[in-house]
């Protein structure tokens, strides 16, 4: 985009990231935001089911601000 999304609400959400069967792997991180002005992040929860040596980070945020997790 070419302006930040502003005011967005992740809420009540659960995430599970399994182990891809692929040979091009895609997930290596739970949760990605990037662009993101007002980010609530309201219960909001990762769980790793195994192991792949690609996976980085549970959250990762780029070029946002104004972030609340509760």
């Amino acid at each position: 985009f070419s302006e930040p999304l502003r005011d967005i609400t992740l809420s009540d959400f659960h995430l599970v990231i399994e182990p891809e069967e692929a040979v091009d792997k895609r997930a290596r991180n739970g949760y990605l935001f990037d662009g993101v002005d007002g980010l609530v992040l309201e219960d909001v929860t990762l769980e790793w089911d195994g192991f792949e040596e690609e996976w980085e980070e549970d959250y990762v945020f780029r070029n946002c601000k104004n972030i609340i997790r509760k």
